[in-house]
């Protein structure tokens, strides 16, 4: 098999064992480059949430059993590959066995436990390599022949990249491509450009995993409403807002939202978005079941598109709601109640279907609401 790059950690409660773990390195890969790494004590927590993909509150059992002191990075080339399945602590994995049964035999050199990290797959360096370098695999790989190790542990203050923010727009999504799965929903024509202008409004995007992606935007909260899904992310100085939808959470049919990310396709080479037909449908079922009213907006958008996919007979709403309901029954796509209450859900389309006590509940609440203030307009 082709020589791969991977990565080892050895944190600071197991850098007392690092000689003997360095000589055995050596025995079996070739060490590129190593670094003794310090993140901020302050932000050291969130790093490690961060390149983890865990909610970790400070001074967490992880990070008191890995140690919040400098700890070492080694790059390294294995030679030889081999894959095999291994039980990981999320279930049995291929994994590549050189750097696995590495990793689990300086654990138990350290007292067992985690204080030792390396990558099990390359998919793993490319998210640990970007994260802790700042550097895409790609880009790394095109560096390998002016890289030797010449012994030197070189220090370095260095934080996890996008720990302050994002430089651009391009940045953060070229990161992504690197460290999850996702696509932008809509609206991302004439990126990045666009997205300069004064307004360009929010970023809608889909995820496999919504936890993992707002820990690797470094994003927070949007408002305090628990049920929204809007987040902020600074970008070039700046307050971005993001709603971050995720399988599961009924914004789609999830066998729908599984399937758009499964068949992404690469938009300008750096931002993933739907394939053209999963963007058609979703784009109709948006206008459709989360507007109270087809726009003509959406509508033009749409005949648009249906002419580009050679889709006749589409230039009515009556065509296209007989347009979206064959589509859904030949895929066995649902209509589904969004959790997320800010989002409208047209009733018209459910048939025997009935809106959960929640989102009636909610409704009830808006409705008494906005009564309050037009009693208290007129009392003015």
């Amino acid at each position: 098999m082709k020589k791969e790059i991977h990565i080892f950690i050895i944190w600071e409660k197991a850098r007392y064992m690092q000689d003997r773990i360095l000589d055995d390195i050596k025995r079996k890969f070739t060490i590129l480059e190593a670094y003794s790494v310090q993140w901020r004590p302050d932000n050291f927590s969130a790093n490690l949430a961060r390149f983890y993909g865990l909610k970790l509150r400070n001074n967490s059992k992880k990070e008191k059993h890995c140690g919040n002191g400098e700890f070492l990075l080694l790059i390294v080339q294995d030679p030889a590959p081999k894959y095999d399945f291994r039980e990981t602590s999320k279930g049995k994995e291929k994994v590549n066995i050189n750097l696995f049964d590495a990793k689990n035999k300086y654990r138990k050199w350290t007292g067992g436990g985690h204080k030792i990290h390396a990558t099990n797959s390359v998919k793993e360096v490319r998210h640990d390599i970007i994260l802790l370098l700042g550097i895409s695999l790609e880009k790394y790989n095109e560096q390998i022949s002016l890289k030797r190790w010449d012994g030197e542990i070189v220090p370095v203050k260095k934080e996890l990249y996008g720990a302050h923010g994002w430089d651009n727009i391009k940045s953060v999504f070229e990161f992504l491509n690197e460290t999850t799965e996702y696509l932008v929903m809509r609206n991302f024509e004439g990126f990045p450009e666009k997205f300069y202008m004064d307004d360009h409004g929010d970023i809608d995007l889909l995820a496999k995993n919504k936890k993992e992606i707002v820990l690797l935007l470094n994003a927070s909260k949007y408002g305090k409403k628990r049920y929204r899904v809007q987040y902020k992310v600074q970008i070039a100085q700046q307050d971005v807002l993001f709603d971050i939808r995720a399988v599961g959470d009924d914004y789609y049919d999830g066998s729908w939202q599984k399937s758009m990310l499964q068949n992404r396709s690469l938009y300008q080479h750096w931002l993933y978005v739907m394939n053209e037909e999963d963007y058609f449908y979703s784009l109709l079922y948006h206008a459709l079941i989360h507007k109270p009213e087809f726009n003509s907006e959406y509508k033009e958008r749409l005949l648009d598109m249906a002419v580009h996919l050679h889709k006749s007979g589409i230039d009515t709403i009556d065509s296209m709601e007989k347009c979206l309901k064959d589509y859904l029954e030949s895929k066995e796509y649902e209509i589904v109640e969004p959790y997320d209450l800010s989002v409208y859900f047209n009733e018209l389309y459910i048939g025997n279907k009935k809106i959960t006590w929640r989102r009636k509940i909610f409704l009830l609440y808006v409705k008494i609401r906005h009564s309050v203030k037009l009693r208290l307009r007129g009392s003015i």
